[in-house]
């Protein structure tokens, strides 16, 4: 397990990322743009509410976050 602290530029600049770029896109999929900016807008809002002070600091959104991470070889590869 990794630990590591993330940090981005606001709460919507890391929602945005977590709805385009991961699995989670297919969740608004059929919706216009429009309304798309609209769900985004209004979870990194929720986001930012329910944020620590100290996770908006220096106007960054920054908070901890674990990870595990594998790494896998080829058989027979020699490491």
């Amino acid at each position: 397990m990794t630990k590591d602290t993330s940090s981005n530029a606001r709460p919507y600049v890391y929602v945005r990322f977590q709805l385009l770029a991961t699995p989670m896109t297919a969740l608004l999929k059929d919706i216009n743009e429009r309304e798309r900016q609209a769900i985004i807008s209004s979870v990194a809002s929720k986001t930012a509410t329910f944020s620590a002070p100290s996770m908006l600091d220096g106007g960054k959104f920054t908070f901890p976050q674990e990870a595990y991470v594998a790494i896998a070889w080829p058989s027979g590869h020699v490491r």
